[in-house]
Parts: C-alpha cells; sequence; structure tokens
C-alpha cells in the first residue's frame, strides 16, 4: 500500500503542511511583494497576498526602517528580530520574525 504523502503532488503536500503549522508564515519576494501567506498569519492579518508586504503588515508606504528582509537580501544570512504588530482585529503584541533566503 503506497503511503498518500507519494500520491499527493508536491505544491499540494507542501500548502498543507505549510497551514497546519500554528506560526505566521509568509514568502515575500525581492521587491517585498507578499506571495504567500499560511492560514495563522491570515487569520491574524487578513489576506495580504499580493500587496508590499510594508503596506499589508504595516500600513506604510515604504519599506521599515528595521526590515530584516533588506539585511538578508544583502548577505544571505538568516535574521530574527522582535518587533510590535498589530493585528487586524486591532490588538497589539510583540513577536518574533524569522527571516531567510530561499
Amino acid at each position: 500500500m503506497k503511503d498518500k504523502i507519494n500520491i499527493l503532488p508536491n505544491a499540494i503536500l507542501l500548502k498543507t503542511l505549510l497551514d497546519t503549522v500554528t506560526d505566521g508564515i509568509t514568502v515575500v519576494d525581492k521587491e517585498f511583494k507578499v506571495l504567500f501567506q499560511n492560514e495563522a498569519i491570515k487569520k491574524k492579518f487578513g489576506i495580504i497576498t499580493g500587496q508590499k508586504c510594508y503596506k499589508g503588515y504595516k500600513g506604510r508606504n515604504e519599506p521599515c526602517s528595521f526590515c530584516s528582509i533588506i539585511e538578508v537580501l544583502k548577505d544571505g544570512k538568516p535574521r530574527k528580530i522582535l518587533q510590535d504588530v498589530t493585528f487586524s482585529d486591532g490588538n497589539i503584541a510583540w513577536v518574533e520574525c524569522s527571516c531567510s533566503a530561499l
């Protein structure tokens, strides 16, 4: 009997796995455009796929001054930062953001 994982196409399997993670996951391109959000982050911020991350997550018109994505793009080294965020329901929290190049 074949394992179900062998039957699922890779893209469906990856999306399913990412959507079961309880931490928010966002994939952003080099121009800061949000390419993917898992379900956990959609629940906190709403759907911002296609928008610039700084606009969708922070309501800004330009990259954040503390943007760790810029630093990752410069040298390829992963970064972690703590920052305050305001969720779509108005609640504010401190979260750890990890950024890595793919």
